[in-house]
């Protein structure tokens, strides 16, 4: 009979691939949900009331710990690493702590990295030799992690990244799908890179960038000022007000 899996927390639109490699590694997957909660296509569940006890015994993994395709476009919001921290908090206030690692038969992983709990590396992803990858990060499906790198808790490789040798990647990072990070940047915590970025300097602040090179996304107040002053006096003036208004203009942009 096939070891349980419980799968912690309300499920995405990743959840099946971990559903298809925890099959695959020869578990039963049984979802855990928060009272009130179900999961449509007649997988095993239980609620936390429900679960059996003996049940809270056996290895668990986040259900929701591949970021959902509509979060892993051009823009990311952290709304997954507040859904994981919570699904974390209710497993251990119910007993639940024993946090396994799935690795997709398919993934290559060397004997040399050091791989924390929770994580999850998926179909043809790799993880070179002394690399190390935090508790309940993601490598995601075809996304390469290169030697003596780092990728931080709750961090995630989107499909297709790619992160050369010697690259420090803090917590809570976002790395898009087909992003690729160049040799020995660093990038600090809670850090979003787009997809299809390339990463080609050092990111400290917890930013969004996207592009190649890759940028902050948003625009400096300089340049935001400078539009919203031109469409403001043209406005003005076709309405007739630019000059009655002006001196108010003034006070307001300087």
């Amino acid at each position: 009979m096939s070891e349980s899996l419980l799968l912690i927390g309300e499920p995405n639109n990743g959840a099946r691939e971990i559903y298809e490699t925890s099959l695959l590694l020869g578990y039963r997957p049984v979802f855990v949900l928060a009272d009130g909660g179900a999961v449509p296509g007649g997988w095993d569940q239980y609620c936390w009331e429900t679960l059996p006890h003996e049940l809270k015994n056996y290895p668990a993994f986040l259900a929701a710990a591949i970021i959902p395709e509509e979060l892993r476009s051009l823009r990311i919001d952290r709304r997954w690493l507040v859904a994981e921290q919570r699904a974390i908090a209710d497993a251990a206030a119910h007993g639940v702590s024993n946090w396994t690692t799935l690795v997709h038969p398919s993934a290559q992983v060397s004997q040399s990295a050091e791989i924390g709990r929770g994580v999850f590396i998926g179909p043809l992803a790799s993880v070179s030799s002394s690399a190390r990858v935090g508790d309940f990060a993601v490598v995601g499906r075809n996304s390469s992690l290169g030697h003596d790198s780092t990728l931080g808790d709750f961090s995630r490789l989107g499909p297709g990244a790619v992160v050369p040798g010697a690259v420090t990647i803090g917590a809570g990072v976002v790395i898009g799908p087909a992003a690729t990070v160049i040799n020995g940047i660093r990038i600090g915590d809670g850090v979003l890179v787009g997809a299809g970025s390339v990463v080609t300097r050092h990111i400290r602040r917890p930013i969004q960038v996207m592009g190649n090179p890759a940028r902050p996304l948003r625009r400096p107040l300089s340049m935001v000022r400078r539009a919203l002053k031109r469409v403001t006096r043209r406005s003005l003036i076709k309405a007739g007000l630019y000059g009655r208004a002006r001196d108010a203009y003034r006070r307001k942009f300087g």
